[in-house]
């Protein structure tokens, strides 16, 4: 009921470290290559929203805010803070950080590998935008969804085959028999490796 009465797709928030809105022109261009994505019929992007496409929207009819309202009610969600130099005076509006939020569509977000595949598709165009890989910036819970997938896999195959090996050492030693111990530790793997078939 809950998703059906709210917007419940899951995004992935963009943004790098001179992401601002006195420099937008590397973020039009990033929005404009996602949204020809998501148009396509079988993308896992839905839609695209910027920083500078919200504070567009708020200063014209029906709203109307003035643009520095509008800058200061998308603060914390599109827009962060002014920066401060040396001194603590503020740089101003344009050196506020934006945002690009890529929302994904309800099959590609339940699917771990299709969010994979859209941030690799985000990362390529940010690059081709001009975007500094190493400055490059995602967040959002599909983001950490698939770190954590990828992180567990990675402990399980580098801890796993290390208590494969002890298991099978210790059988060995205790038996004192390498056929004994292969008798014990061979379906011991495979049934742990059913298991995990059916947990992924």
């Amino acid at each position: 009921w809950l998703s059906e009465q709210f917007d419940g797709q899951q995004c992935v928030l963009v943004s790098w470290d001179e992401c601002t809105l006195g420099k937008p022109a590397k973020l039009a261009t990033l929005a404009r290559k996602l949204e020809q994505e998501a148009a396509s019929p079988d993308s896992a992007i839905a839609r695209i929203e910027t920083g500078p496409q919200w504070i567009e929207r708020l200063t014209v009819a029906p709203y109307g805010l003035a643009y520095e309202g509008a800058v200061d009610r998308l603060e914390g969600t599109f827009v962060g803070p002014t920066q401060r130099d040396e001194r603590g005076a503020s740089l101003g509006q344009p050196s506020r950080l934006t945002c690009l939020a890529a929302y994904l569509t309800p099959t590609a977000a339940s699917d771990d590998a299709a969010v994979a595949a859209a941030l690799d598709r985000i990362r390529n165009a940010a690059k081709e935008s001009g975007v500094e890989p190493g400055s490059l910036r995602m967040a959002g819970p599909v983001v950490d969804s698939v770190r954590i997938g990828q992180e567990s896999l990675s402990s399980l195959l580098k801890w796993g085959g290390l208590a494969v090996l002890m298991g099978s050492a210790v059988c060995a030693w205790r038996l004192r028999s390498l056929r004994l111990a292969a008798i014990v530790a061979l379906p011991a793997v495979a049934s742990g490796a059913m298991m995990l078939a059916i947990v992924f």
